[in-house]
């Protein structure tokens, strides 16, 4: 979308219904820190834009869906060389930060049946093969899938996965469980047998390097972002203004948000 002109057909008193949602959303997520920006008013739909716009991004408009941040339901799999899927995982949001239009920061793996309906379609679209099988099949992914497909090696595919395990990103999820004045489960407590993002008992460098920018990043000026909500609040960088606002994430029945 070019400016707020396009959002004519949207009655200002249904705006707030709406959220701009970037055309590529890990650019988006690495300049700003968000998945998306609220609409509070065409004036801000227009602040947003431009800002958007001065980073060689392009926004479109999408629909909020309310919910929990566990309604939020992730398919991730492989597809082969000859467009076979050779994996398919599901996994459920569990915490997310920022708390509005944030990235996950902690998930679970679920059965496939938590999310027939998606699985059914994605697979008709994609491998007439696995058509109408959801929970049969490929379903888990493996890092060596990859590696063996790049060689021309048959790939075999992966027919189970483990369910209930926990996924964690360290330094994000201890920020969304403070977002929520620690109405969720303990860290200390939920982060016990997870596979951490970052953190490795035989490799330690990188947590320890992604700390110390961590905290050069919290020593850095921070943005004023404006939400209607409640006022300025602090925002991702040091420089002009932004909108911002209270909003929700986005998928199917994990999701908040629809096209």
């Amino acid at each position: 979308m070019g400016d707020a002109r396009d959002l004519e057909t949207i009655a200002d008193s249904e705006l707030a219904r709406y959220f701009l949602k970037p055309c590529d959303s890990q650019a988006f997520s690495a300049r700003f820190g968000l998945k998306g920006f609220p609409i509070a008013d065409r004036r801000h739909v227009n602040v947003s834009i431009e800002r958007a716009t001065r980073e060689g991004l392009s926004l479109l408009v999408q629909e909020v869906i309310p919910g929990p941040t566990t309604n939020h339901v992730f398919l991730d799999g492989y597809v082969a060389r000859d467009g076979t899927f050779a994996a398919l995982l599901a996994r459920r949001r569990l915490r997310m930060f920022p708390l509005d239009f944030g990235n996950s920061t902690m998930t679970l793996s679920i059965p496939l049946s938590e999310a027939e309906g998606a699985v059914d379609s994605l697979c008709s679209r994609s491998t007439p093969e696995l058509g109408g099988r959801s929970g049969s099949g490929p379903v888990a992914g493996s890092p060596c899938l990859a590696y063996r497909d790049a060689l021309s090696e048959p790939v075999e595919p992966v027919t189970a996965y483990e369910v209930a395990r926990r996924w964690v990103h360290e330094f994000r999820d201890l920020r969304a469980w403070l977002g929520e004045r620690g109405r969720g489960l303990n860290p200390l407590v939920s982060w016990r047998g997870c596979e951490y993002a970052i953190f490795s008992r035989d490799d330690r460098n990188a947590f320890r390097a992604r700390g110390a920018t961590r905290c050069a990043l919290l020593a850095r000026p921070r943005e004023l972002v404006l939400d209607p909500a409640s006022g300025w609040l602090p925002g991702a960088k040091s420089g002009r203004p932004c909108a911002s606002a209270r909003g929700a994430s986005h998928q199917r029945s994990g999701g908040r948000a629809r096209a």
